[in-house]
């Protein structure tokens, strides 16, 4: 998994434009910056599923095709060491423009780029499975189905959520958010 993960990590970056364009890297960043507890959830996976829509359709195929690779790979983590924190610091700057990633390389900018990233992989289940996209991807075990979906927004705090760091202070140095699926999404 981890050779078709490296291989398709490299594809991302030499398509001839990036997954993210600059004006959603903001959009996903404000809408990243409002999840400041669990009871936030409901409202932000609205506002990432609307966010994700938003992109082109093709890219968005590649989109959910990735987060349910790097979500199974997360889901592996007590083998392979891959958490979601670290999975986004390295995938991050594959779905962002080169370009854009070399002019504005500030430590602002990597961290919302590894926030976006974190967080997109993490609540992959509950924001991508109403996609059609979410029917061609590798583990469709992740997928929800409307009733789980419904039950997890209805009462947030049983998607499991470890070590989240919400958005409660001014800015954090290094994100932190680690999300595991619960027993009734296996």
């Amino acid at each position: 998994m981890y050779c078709f993960s490296s291989i398709i990590t490299s594809f991302l970056k030499d398509l001839p434009s990036p997954i993210f364009t600059y004006s959603d890297k903001n959009m996903f960043s404000s809408v990243i910056s409002q999840f400041k507890e669990i009871n936030d959830l409901p409202k932000t996976v609205t506002a990432l599923t609307l966010a994700i829509r938003r992109i082109d359709p093709i890219k968005r195929r590649f989109l959910i095709f990735m987060l349910n690779l790097y979500y199974s790979i997360a889901q592996q983590q007590e083998i392979n060491k891959m958490t979601i924190n670290y999975l986004g610091i390295c995938v991050a700057p594959s779905f962002f423009s080169q370009e854009i990633t070399y002019m504005t390389t500030t430590e602002k900018n990597v961290d919302s780029q590894i926030k976006i990233m974190t967080l997109l992989i993490g609540l992959y289940p509950l924001i991508c499975s109403g996609f059609e996209e979410s029917k061609n991807v590798l583990e469709q075990r992740y997928n929800l189905t409307p009733q789980q979906l419904s039950d997890y927004m209805k009462n947030p705090s049983s998607y499991s959520i470890d070590g989240i760091e919400f958005n409660t202070s001014k800015q954090s140095s290094n994100p932190s958010v680690s999300l595991r699926r619960t027993k009734s999404m296996a």
